[in-house]
């Protein structure tokens, strides 16, 4: 059954794009003063992509999965007024699931997959206002489609926004809080106040929100970034990962029209290089604490389970204009 409240979650650090219906890039570090200072002189246009591959790891209740992951982003960001700058922004994201024999997911549908090819796309738009010389407010709404290829379009659609406020508490360290609310497919609404940070702990060396290329799944996350030249950076950092979608209705009928839910821990290295306009990043890392459910048409849930970690290897790039 669906939980008959509003679930509501406080996150900082790991547990700190965004833990809304998707993963998604809604998520953002307080600009820092050089961004502050672009507010106003010129419009951007963002394009990104990458992959990332799940090595196959076990559940802990037998069987086995693997999951190649593709994602795509563009971003359009245009002053408006002195201070203001409005933004627009698609993204998508394809999860190609490889599930073995014998998973517990499976066996609770009488030993067939529980999905296949999940599809998610998030179109988003939002403003960032810089009411004066420390204080900044940023304000997105987002629409989503989730979905497994095949599911009912009408039946994978879910909503909602992000709002937060950074201060300049001093010429190094910039500190917001914020909150994002969305709709979630046949359960309640996920609400998660989120912590924004950008330190720079030294010279070269800072602690922020994901600060990752265009595409790259931040969600709520963070990272320790240090730069190695003014091309190239190194980060560890991590995020937590959320996804919910609807099934088709093809299978048994107990998956039919169903539920399948995917949340994570991952942890990584990333390496990133900058040259002109060009950005490329790899990433090694690990998926822990993985779990996934799946449930019917209702939200009732059929099986969860419980995955061993998960090696990961990813590549991003983008393009600003």
């Amino acid at each position: 059954m669906p939980h008959d409240h509003v679930i509501v979650l406080f996150v900082l650090g790991l547990f700190a794009s965004t833990a809304v219906a998707q993963d998604t890039n809604i998520i953002e570090r307080p600009i820092d003063e050089q961004e502050a200072a672009a507010i106003g002189r010129g419009s951007t246009f963002l394009v990104g992509g990458g992959v990332v591959w799940q090595a196959p790891a076990t559940f802990t209740g037998g069987g086995d999965l693997s999951i190649l992951r593709g994602y795509g982003a563009v971003d359009f960001s245009t002053p408006v007024d002195r201070g203001m700058a409005v933004n627009a922004g698609i993204e998508w994201d394809g999860n190609w699931y490889d599930f073995g024999t014998g998973t517990p997911l499976g066996n609770a549908i009488g030993g067939a997959d529980p999905w296949d090819t999940i599809v998610n796309a998030t179109v988003n738009v939002g403003t960032t206002i810089r009411v004066d010389s420390d204080w900044t407010v940023l304000l997105q709404g987002f629409a989503s489609t989730n979905g497994e290829d095949g599911a009912e379009f009408s039946d994978t659609i879910t909503g909602g926004g992000f709002g937060a406020f950074s201060y300049r508490m001093g010429p190094d360290f910039n500190l917001g809080l914020g909150v994002i609310g969305s709709s979630r497919i046949e359960d309640d609404p996920l609400i998660v106040p989120v912590i924004l940070i950008d330190w720079e702990l030294e010279q070269g060396i800072r602690l922020t929100n994901v600060d990752a290329p265009q595409a790259f799944p931040t969600g709520p996350g963070i990272e320790l970034v240090f730069d190695v030249s003014k091309e190239c950076h190194l980060a560890f950092g991590g995020r937590w990962s959320y996804q919910r979608f609807r099934l088709d209705d093809g299978g048994p009928a107990a998956r039919s029209d169903g539920v399948g839910e995917d949340q994570s821990i991952p942890l990584w290295v990333r390496s990133g290089w900058r040259r002109g306009a060009a950005r490329m990043d790899v990433v090694f890392g690990f998926n822990a604490m993985q779990e996934l459910t799946i449930s019917d048409s209702s939200g009732d849930q059929l099986a969860a389970a419980d995955m061993n970690p998960a090696i990961l290897l990813g590549a991003f790039f983008s393009v600003d204009f």
